[in-house]
């Protein structure tokens, strides 16, 4: 049997369980829907427990959703300790919630575009769900209206009503259609009473990308870190410092490390990142920039090697100045060019 909990307001709440028999594969009966939060620590706790011969073994299995989202397109494998064999996997799938997003573009046809050059008849739409969304600037010049764009999930009942006026205010003429007949008109004929004319329709529908396509894609986040080692922090010995570390909590810079880190380091599958510092005096020698850890690669494993190499740099350098954040930013350039599928943030 299988269990899955997952934090909500800081305790476990239980959001499906299942029972398997006699079975080599054991699948959930129906997939376990979770609101995911790039940005929040979400954490899961899945519990397997394995009957046999009457007595029962339960085996904990302590991941985050981040953990998952960030796994190799977002595929979560895991051995589950102790059982010869087995191993869980958690697939990620996104529920599509409406995402596509509708590409508005009308013309008028060059026949019909000699009625309204008069001011008084340049005419002007609404675009209208339940309530406005939009009201167009008038035609222009070129007979065409400046393009527009709406997310789909606007459209109650996916409905679109779209209201021409002439620039006096008097109504025209207005449709209502279902969002995939909008989408596939390629004009509307027109009539204001004294004039019939076409005004061509451009449109489509195009998917918009979130960011759980591109994980599922293969992208990657590299975070990259910076640290400022200049006089105007402080000296790192004076609880003043933004550099202290010998008090019971954590300093400024440790607990932006940790924050960013923590959330970020899900995404980056060799969990190996670049880190410097500058504006500091190495053996009296002026450094806008140098390898935190001193070493020829400026790469560090883990947050928690982040956290040493700065500890040990504050220890080695002198703080001197100025801050000059463009060496780092050429430096990092650099590494960012030799890098691919990988969305790259720099601390």
């Amino acid at each position: 049997m299988y269990s899955i909990l997952g934090n909500k307001n800081y305790s476990l709440n239980e959001y499906s369980q299942c029972s398997i028999l006699n079975s080599s594969i054991a699948k959930l009966d129906s997939p376990i829907i979770l609101r995911y939060y790039f940005e929040k620590q979400q954490p899961l706790l899945i519990e397997i427990f394995q009957t046999k011969n009457g007595n029962t073994n339960k085996y904990d299995i302590n991941t985050t959703l981040g953990c998952i989202m960030g796994s190799r397109n977002s595929i979560f494998q895991k051995k589950i300790s102790s059982i010869k064999n087995e191993i869980l996997i958690i697939q990620v799938e996104k529920i599509d919630e409406n995402e596509g997003v509708l590409h508005i573009k009308f013309e008028i046809t060059p026949h019909g575009y000699n009625n309204f050059q008069d001011p008084k008849n340049k005419i002007f739409y609404d675009i209208y769900s339940e309530s406005q969304l939009y009201r167009s600037a008038c035609l222009n010049e070129k007979g065409k209206f400046l393009p527009s764009r709406f997310p789909l999930h606007l459209f109650k009942d996916n409905l679109i009503k779209i209201k021409f006026f002439k620039n006096t205010g008097r109504l025209i003429q207005e449709f209502c259609l279902n969002i995939n007949q909008f989408s596939k008109q390629s004009s509307f004929n027109i009539n204001d009473g004294r004039n019939s004319f076409q005004i061509i329709s451009k449109t489509e529908i195009t998917k918009n990308y979130t960011f759980v396509d591109y994980l599922k894609a293969g992208i990657e986040i590299g975070l990259s870190v910076a640290i400022d080692l200049t006089r105007s922090n402080g000296n790192p010995k004076e609880s003043s410092s933004l550099h202290y570390i010998g008090g019971n909590t954590k300093n400024q810079y440790e607990r932006a490390i940790l924050a960013c880190g923590n959330i970020v380091g899900y995404y980056d599958l060799d969990q190996l990142y670049p880190c410097f510092g500058f504006g500091a005096k190495i053996n009296n020698t002026l450094q806008q920039i140098f390898n935190l850890n001193f070493q020829e690669d400026p790469n560090v494993a883990y947050i928690e090697g982040i956290i040493n190499a700065y500890h040990n740099a504050i220890e080695k350098v002198k703080f001197w100045g100025p801050t000059n954040f463009a060496p780092i930013i050429r430096e990092m350039n650099k590494i960012i060019k030799q890098q691919n599928h990988k969305l790259n943030i720099i601390l």
